[in-house]
């Protein structure tokens, strides 16, 4: 409620007015109303402002609309961020890409087609891709186009604002206050509206190529995974290739002991010598 305080206090102060105009209402347009002066040549400016006030209300509603399809594909609520689209898109086109470059995105205008190859195979979610895109470049399409025509606003309440004073000067100051007023929140609306929409463009447009990054990198990261399961088989393979066999237990020798040497004869003692002696017990 201050900026409309203070925009009556430079209106009055431009137009030499008695200071009791700041006792003057807020302004109906800084509120987002239709504001009427009874001059038919300042009221069609009020009305183009009007409506421009009206179709900017829509923005935020036609971005969700353009990732309608996609936040479906993706299993997204309808407001899910665009940093967690772009993420989620990654995510999906990873499992689907086969191998590195195997999907893009083209854009060509508004136009945008995901190009898939080597059997990659994204179905509903490219074509989801493909269709918010398509949206979102329209929109910012439309959101450039929103710049001259507030240009064009812009020129139109500098060049009433210096008529007003001679426009309204029979019908008294508080008129001419009130019209000032007016026209003073006519260009701040418009220059917000303005700022609004060169940004909400760029918004569009970087969601796009943050899509196409997406899918260059689902491929690359595909990539970079099948290469990686290709290194990690051989070093296993190497590993047992490396890991000496255990040795075998040692045979044990089948070959029969030796039989026991028998023991040595002893010869029996000689026999005595014959004496001639019959021996008598």
């Amino acid at each position: 409620m201050m900026v409309p305080m203070i925009r009556t206090t430079l209106a009055c102060a431009a137009l030499a007015l008695a200071p009791a105009c700041m006792l003057n209402p807020a302004s109906r347009t800084a509120q987002g109303q239709l504001y009427t002066s009874g001059n038919p040549t300042y009221d069609a400016f009020f009305r183009d402002v009007h409506q421009q006030q009206v179709d900017a209300a829509s923005w935020g509603d036609d971005k969700k609309t353009a990732h309608h399809t996609l936040v479906g594909a993706l299993d997204l609520t309808p407001d899910a961020p665009d940093v967690t689209i772009v993420q989620a898109t990654h995510e999906a086109s990873s499992k689907v890409a086969k191998q590195a470059g195997s999907v893009r995105l083209d854009v060509d205008g508004s136009t945008a087609h995901v190009v898939a190859s080597g059997g990659t195979d994204g179905g509903a979610l490219f074509h989801a891709i493909e269709d918010s895109a398509h949206q979102e470049l329209e929109r910012a399409k439309r959101l450039h186009a929103e710049g001259p025509k507030l240009d064009a606003l812009t020129k139109t309440a500098n060049d009433l604002e210096g008529r007003v004073k001679a426009d309204f000067d029979k019908y008294g100051t508080a008129k001419e206050n009130e019209v000032a007023s007016e026209i003073l929140a006519t260009i701040d609306v418009i220059a917000k509206l303005r700022t609004r929409a060169d940004s909400e463009a760029r918004e569009s447009e970087d969601f796009v190529a943050d899509l196409e990054r997406a899918l260059e990198t689902a491929s690359e990261a595909s990539a970079q995974k099948q290469v990686a399961r290709r290194k990690k088989k051989p070093a296993a393979d190497a590993v047992v290739a490396s890991t000496p066999a255990p040795k075998a237990a040692p045979v044990a020798d089948q070959t029969p002991p030796p039989a026991p040497k028998p023991a040595p004869v002893v010869p029996p003692p000689p026999k005595p010598a014959d004496t001639g002696e019959v021996f008598t017990p």
